[in-house]
């Protein structure tokens, strides 16, 4: 992975900030709706798109 790649996902704490939504209910969408949301998960934390959070 490159630094561009990665520079597209941020993390669930930091897209709980912008979203304000909790990070809890966040982890939930990534699981119930991974069909619409882009996203990786690196060990036991996710990655969320960036382009994903406008959803």
């Amino acid at each position: 992975m490159n630094n561009s790649e990665s520079a597209n996902f941020i993390g669930v704490p930091e897209a709980s900030e912008y979203t304000n939504i909790p990070p809890e209910t966040l982890k939930r969408y990534l699981i119930n709706h991974e069909q619409f949301l882009n996203f990786k998960k690196e060990g036991r934390r996710y990655k969320i798109s960036i382009e994903s959070l406008d959803l």
